[in-house]
Order: C-alpha cells, then sequence, then structure tokens
C-alpha cells in the first residue's frame, strides 16, 4: 500500500510533465588515430588523421577499423548507410561498433571484464547483416565523442562502404549552447561555461539523468545541482518538477524516498535508500518553487518532503549529534576513508533550516516548529564536541578525529559558524596536507559554494580552474562523475572505464558563473 493517499495522482503529474526532446543531426569531424601516451589522461590520445570526407571513401574489409570523432560529446542514436562494394556477399556481414566518452573507451579491451556493476554499461554493440545496401538506426541510445568501428567478419568477395554517418543527438533543453554561453564572464572561463553547459544539456533528456552513459536514472542527490544550473540557464522547469513528483510517487510504503528512480519501461524506483540526500529534497522543492513561482507543487509535495525528517530523526542520539546506526545508505563522497560523522551533521542541519524556510512560504510553521529547537541544539552540539581546539581548530569527525574538506565545507554551509570564520577555516584547512580531499565534483561543487559563501572569491576561482580546469586540460568535453588530479584511474566500480565522463554534478562551473557573476565577470 502506498504511503500517501496522493502517491498514484502525484505519478500522473509526473507523467504529463514529460517534456519535449529536441533533435540535431551530428555528423563525425575528423578520422582518428589513438596514440599510447603515458603524459596523457589515462594514457591515450586522438591525433587527427584524416578529414571527415575521407571517411566515406574508404573501402573496408574483414579486420579493417576506424575511429571517428564527433567533435564533441553527444547523446543520441547513430544511423549509417552501408553500400556494397562486389557483385555479391558471399556471407553476412558482421560489425562492432565501440562507443567512447573518452579515449580509453575506445582504446582499450572492455575483456575480461573487471568490476562491479554490469558489463553491459559497457558501449558495445555488434550487428550482422546479410545483404547490403542497407541504412541502420541502432535502436540503442549512446552517449559518446569517440566511435570506433570493426569489421570483425566478412567473405573475401566483398567489400564495404559508409555513404552516411550521423547521431540524432537528443536533448530537452530546447536552447542552443551558443545563446547561453555568458559573453560577460572573463575569457579564462568561457570554455569552462561551454563545457559545463553541454554536461547539462546531455544529461537533460525526458528526465534529470546524472549519467546518459551509466546509469541513465534519476538520482535524489545529484539533480539539485544539474537543477541549480538549468534554472539560471534552460530554464526548463518542467523536467525538475517530473522528477521531483516521481521521487514522490514512488516513495517506499514506510514514506522513504527511494535513492533512485527509473522512467522505462514504467515508473519503477530503486531499492536504495540515502538518509542524506532525502534530507535534502526539501532543498530541492524549496529551489524549485522560488525559480519557477510554481507554489502550488511545493505546497502538494510538502508532506513528502517532512516526512523524510523522521528518518533523520533516528540518527541524532540524545546528546544532538548524528550517529550511523547503520540502517540505511549514508553518502557523502566516493572516498571509502571518509568519515561521515560531521558532514551528515552540517547536511541535516541544512536540512533542517531550508525545511524551516519552506513551510515558513507555504504556511505551514506549526508542523516544522521542531525544527527550530534541533537546529539549534545540533548547532551547539557541533561547535562543542566537533570543533576541535587541538586541531587548529578544524572540525574533526569521528572516534579518529578526522579532519576532512567535506566535514569544514557542510559545517559551513549549514551556518554552524559564520561566514568570517569560514573563511579563517578554509585558510587553515588548505595548508593541511592530511585532510581528506573530495573525490568527485559533488563534493567540489560545495566546497566552492562555501568558499564563495565566505567572501573568498581568489580561492574559489582557483579551486574552478584547478579541478574543473583539470578536466579540460585532459581532453573533457563534458565534465566527469569523478575525477582526481592525482588518479587518472581512480573508480568507485573497480574499472575506470566504467565511469561516467558526463555527469550530472559536475555541471556547475556554469551556475557559479550565473549566481555569483560579479566574481567571474570582467
Amino acid at each position: 500500500m502506498p504511503y500517501f493517499q496522493d502517491q498514484v495522482r502525484w505519478l500522473e503529474i509526473a507523467k504529463e510533465c514529460e517534456p519535449q526532446l529536441y533533435h540535431n543531426n551530428i555528423r563525425p569531424q575528423s578520422l582518428v588515430r589513438s596514440i599510447g601516451d603515458p603524459r596523457s589522461f589515462q594514457g591515450w590520445r586522438m591525433l587527427p588523421k584524416l578529414p571527415p570526407a575521407s571517411i566515406y571513401q574508404r573501402r573496408l574489409k574483414r579486420g579493417d577499423q576506424l575511429i571517428l570523432d564527433f567533435g564533441e560529446h553527444i547523446v543520441g542514436y547513430l544511423h549509417f548507410t552501408l553500400n556494397l562494394i562486389g557483385e555479391a556477399m558471399g556471407g553476412p556481414l558482421r560489425i562492432k561498433f565501440i562507443f567512447g566518452e573518452v579515449p580509453a573507451e575506445v582504446c582499450e579491451p572492455f575483456d575480461p571484464f573487471i568490476g562491479t556493476l554490469s558489463r553491459a554499461w559497457l558501449q558495445d554493440e555488434t550487428i550482422t547483416l546479410d545483404t547490403l545496401p542497407q541504412s541502420i538506426c541502432l535502436s540503442r541510445r549512446f552517449a559518446f565523442r569517440y566511435l570506433k568501428i570493426e569489421i570483425m567478419a566478412a567473405s573475401f568477395d566483398y567489400q564495404i562502404q559508409f555513404s552516411s554517418i550521423h547521431c540524432d543527438s537528443v536533448t530537452s533543453a530546447s536552447i542552443p549552447i551558443e545563446k547561453l554561453c555568458n559573453k560577460r564572464i572573463k575569457p579564462e572561463f568561457q570554455n569552462l561555461d561551454i563545457v559545463g553547459l553541454r554536461t547539462l544539456r546531455n544529461c537533460m533528456q525526458t528526465g534529470l539523468e546524472d549519467g546518459p552513459k551509466r546509469d541513465r536514472r534519476l538520482w535524489i542527490g545529484d539533480s539539485p545541482l544539474l537543477a541549480r544550473t538549468n534554472y539560471l540557464t534552460f530554464k526548463n522547469y518542467t523536467v525538475v518538477k517530473r522528477g521531483l513528483y516521481l521521487f514522490a510517487g514512488l516513495a517506499h510504503e514506510n514514506g522513504q524516498l527511494p535513492a533512485c528512480v527509473y522512467e522505462r519501461p514504467v515508473f519503477s524506483k530503486g531499492n536504495e535508500f540515502i538518509l542524506g540526500h532525502a534530507a535534502l529534497y526539501t532543498s530541492s522543492l524549496l529551489d524549485y518553487a522560488e525559480a519557477s513561482g510554481d507554489w502550488e507543487t511545493a505546497r502538494d509535495l510538502w508532506p513528502i518532503a517532512l516526512k523524510q525528517m523522521d528518518f533523520v530523526m533516528e540518527y541524532i542520539n540524545n546528546d544532538y549529534i548524528f550517529q550511523d546506526i547503520g540502517k540505511w545508505w549514508i553518502f557523502v563522497d566516493w572516498r571509502p576513508e571518509l568519515d561521515i560523522q560531521t558532514p551528515m551533521q552540517g547536511i541535516i542541519i541544512f536540512s533542517l533550516k531550508r525545511l524551516s524556510e519552506l513551510a515558513q512560504a507555504i504556511d505551514k510553521e506549526a508542523e516544522a516548529a521542531f525544527a527550530r529547537e534541533l537546529i539549534n541544539k545540533m548547532t551547539i552540539a557541533a561547535r562543542e564536541r566537533m570543533l576541535s581546539p587541538s586541531h587548529n581548530n578544524l572540525f574533526v569527525s569521528g572516534s579518529k578525529r578526522q579532519i576532512s574538506w567535506a566535514s569544514q565545507v557542510w559545517m559551513i554551509l549549514s551556518g554552524v559558524i559564520s561566514p568570517q570564520e569560514g573563511a579563517i577555516l578554509f585558510q587553515k584547512l588548505i595548508k593541511r596536507k592530511d585532510a581528506v580531499k573530495p573525490a568527485t565534483p559533488f563534493i567540489y561543487h560545495y566546497a566552492v559554494e562555501a568558499m564563495l559563501t565566505c567572501g573568498l572569491k581568489e580561492l574559489a576561482i582557483e579551486l574552478i580552474n584547478l579541478y574543473w580546469g583539470g578536466m579540460i586540460n585532459a581532453g573533457a568535453s563534458t565534465f566527469w562523475e569523478i575525477y582526481d588530479p592525482t588518479d587518472p584511474f581512480l573508480s568507485p566500480y573497480a574499472n575506470y572505464l566504467l565511469n561516467s565522463y558526463c555527469h550530472a554534478w559536475s555541471c556547475t562551473p556554469s551556475y557559479f558563473f550565473r549566481k555569483w557573476n560579479s566574481v567571474f565577470e570582467v
């Protein structure tokens, strides 16, 4: 039985909010060859070999290979036409297509496969044809920049030739990137803005997908960052509303919001529940209402947002400190060594404050009255128990008194300390070599936001250039799920080829360039 009587209606609203997809034909820009280079990202780089017209001049036989560069990361469906060179086909033709977001994906073998996720996420497709010529569209949607074509099998009495090849790219972002680029920002940020917008565009499908290559679903923790950037750029409010209603309509029987939801073939939910991300749903709902002016949706979904605080309360001990009781998944960042106690203390305080703001805006203050007292007591507890004089007045986390970026960032964003105190905190943090650094753009986003909140403009600019700029210097045309400048092979899935190299939570430089435009403009 649904926990909320409105869940069936909520799913109907989500269905009605499916956005239109916009199509654009993208053709390969060049024929390239791969070069093993230990100085390049993951050991590979591409060199232009021949102009795009040469693709259609090549006569291909068994054993031949091509690598095409489409010039930028795209999401869509591959179309091509193959012609026969010869009198007849003495046997079937078998072709393998390998799609890569980064060079390593088309340069390294997928098998033997090692990884903690499904091998099927790796983008390769083999087709067998009995007759030519044919015009074909591969039925699966792919996310890629590079396409490797291998002629796996063909009889000796014929060759083949491509007469056309293109990708029908799709997105629910209706405005071309070139019309959105912020021309007022300094030249050093222009390319960062383009890549951020492209990342956002490619993740905006019929829902806010976290990664169009791998996962292809809506994650409750990823979508707020994508949504905030969307509000200041493409302004597609409908696709965000769809996601908010999908999460609510698919809530578990006890009222918990699922960590992820699926749109196809029917609306369904994953089994995961991530405590901190469910708590942040309230912030997402408030962000949406403030940006779109649609306060009716905020009122409609208020009960499900409020319900998440019941699960949060189970993790607050008698001293008003977050205590992991091991009941649900706690995710802060892809750092296995990261202690999550202090970051979660901040995330919960932040979420409770957003709950109070939302309650005030929609006249639900009585229902959220508990939050004010809890905020106060948790803030006092954080300052007394987690701010450590013996650690140079930095926040520590857990029994080992760990110092991490995530702890300091969430203590600042939650308002446990003032912006002035936060500025001092950051100056000390960046000098600590023992501090656990972020692994993903998810936490780096909040780090930049905390720096800007504290007035540390130069430090924020330096971090954006170092981190997101580092991805561009490594060849990115969209921003990645995970990036460690010291370890290009870092992966939460035991296989870096499974990483998503166009990921929703990484698009936010374009958000910063508009939200704090005075910092970045000429």
